[in-house]
């Protein structure tokens, strides 16, 4: 993929200034230079001069424990508990090592004498049919699946073409939907409607109405004092929703402290379909370990309890208790006949890995079929399309500028699928399907299309190819 040298320099300024910012917020908190990299200072300073209780860390080599201030430590103590205020300098020393982090891995990475990035893929890298890619032997370029969004910018279409990108919008989700057969969620799949924002609503018992006033207000900020004043600011523009109302009219319900509701959800989403555990929420996303556990009950108990119904009968499967019912011990095999083996005992660690093995392969094959597809298509209008990147759930690729007004036949022949054989349940399987348009001034025009039928028919239930929701959406 071609690199805008020029754009990726000013970002790399930008961060620097980011981190010169908050180095010198930091330095003037503790009152001397702190070094972010070093344990030894950041250890005297958190557990020394702060008196907080150390964190340790097991080291495999040693058979012992010390105390570490990596970035699980620093997060938990960046949050508060019942105890203890949250700590500021925690948040910035993370910020500090993120935007660093950032800068080593992207925007000081080393490219081909052309300016573009490419990498090396391997072909055995995954356990669930997603790619797996890596900078070359002679370090050049870098992993393409795991490169943010905030950091593409500088990826640019060549000279006289334009980006075409398609995304499948909250995928594992409408997966993990039809497999666990919980009806609140294929509800809320068929429905059309925001499925974070469903989903916070439903975790902190409050009106969906609120949760997308309070998103329009607080955005996607993860600081606290910032959704504080931008709550303030609801509460008095919007007295009919002010806080302390709500929180009387409906018993039960709470406010996260460090998001939105609607974060919450979309948090929420990605980690509990998967049994993550409310320590590891916590430290993933520097919430508390209360809010984490709340919304963890809540999400798999009260919300979607099939989820948890799900779990039990993948650990079934495994243990070989349902041989009668046509599973094979300890296997599992995708709705695209993708088939993995769980070898090794048969604790939580590997429970959790077979959770995500049939949402994150089935989303890696059908963004794999769709662009086998379309590659392999002889039609005109495909001609002179390029692919670029694949990562997870999206695909990204490249047109003429003169060839537009082809880009439907690129989008027809990406979300097209095969029919698919699965045990899960029957019924429509709604994939939300972004086409975004981009050159490079930047993102020109979006339209959303298209949905999955996960067909059931009588005992064998198929995943039929992707499907147009109507011929108007899709021009």
């Amino acid at each position: 993929v071609k690199s805008d040298e020029e754009y990726r320099e000013r970002m790399k300024e930008k961060v620097e200034r980011n981190i010169a910012e908050t180095q010198a917020k930091l330095d003037k908190i503790v009152g001397s230079p702190l070094n972010v990299k070093s344990s030894p200072q950041c250890q005297a300073y958190f557990y020394g001069t702060l008196g907080n209780r150390a964190f340790t860390k097991y080291n495999k080599e040693t058979k012992k424990s010390a105390q570490t201030t990596d970035a699980k430590a620093m997060a938990k103590l960046a949050v508060g508990t019942k105890i203890r205020e949250p700590i500021y300098e925690a948040e910035l020393v993370l910020n500090i090592r993120k935007n660093r982090d950032n800068i080593s891995r992207f925007l000081n990475m080393k490219l081909d004498h052309d300016n573009r990035f490419r990498c090396v893929f391997n072909p055995r890298g995954t356990k669930t049919g997603r790619l797996s890619s890596s900078k070359n032997i002679n370090g050049v370029g870098g992993n393409l699946q795991n490169l943010p969004h905030s950091f593409r910018g500088f990826l640019i279409a060549d000279e006289g073409k334009i980006i075409i990108t398609i995304d499948k919008k909250q995928a594992e989700w409408v997966v993990s939907a039809f497999a666990s057969g919980d009806e609140n969620m294929i509800k809320i799949v068929q429905s059309g409607i925001d499925a974070h924002a469903t989903s916070g609503s439903l975790i902190c018992s409050l009106p969906i109405e609120y949760v997308f006033l309070e998103d329009s207000y607080t955005s996607k900020s993860r600081d606290s004092d910032e959704i504080e004043e931008a709550r303030k600011l609801l509460d008095k523009e919007h007295p009919e929703w002010k806080r302390e109302t709500l929180l009387e009219k409906y018993p039960g319900s709470w406010l996260p402290r460090r998001f939105s509701i609607r974060q919450l959800g979309k948090h929420s989403n990605h980690g509990w379909n998967y049994d993550m555990s409310s320590n590891r929420f916590m430290e993933e996303y520097e919430t508390s370990f209360e809010e984490a556990d709340l919304a963890r009950k809540r999400y798999r108990y009260i919300a979607y309890p099939g989820i948890p119904a799900w779990h039990r009968k993948i650990q079934s499967i495994l243990l070989g208790k349902l041989v009668d019912e046509g599973f094979e011990p300890r296997v599992l095999i995708n709705p695209y006949g993708r088939r993995r083996v769980f070898y090794g005992e048969l604790d939580d660690d590997t429970f959790r890995e077979a959770y995500n093995f049939i949402p994150q392969s089935t989303v890696a094959d059908n963004i794999n079929d769709g662009i086998t597809k379309t590659y392999f298509d002889e039609a005109e209008e495909l001609r002179d399309y390029e692919f670029l990147i694949q990562c997870h759930d999206e695909s990204v690729g490249q047109f003429p500028i003169g060839n537009l007004s082809s880009s439907p036949h690129v989008f027809s022949g990406n979300v097209k699928t095969s029919n698919m054989n699965s045990k899960s349940r029957g019924g429509s399987l709604t994939f939300l399907t972004k086409l975004l348009l981009a050159s490079t001034g930047g993102i020109q025009s979006r339209s959303k299309t298209s949905h999955l039928q996960w067909q059931s028919r009588g005992n064998s239930p198929k995943l039929s190819g992707m499907q147009e929701r109507n011929k108007r959406r899709q021009r």
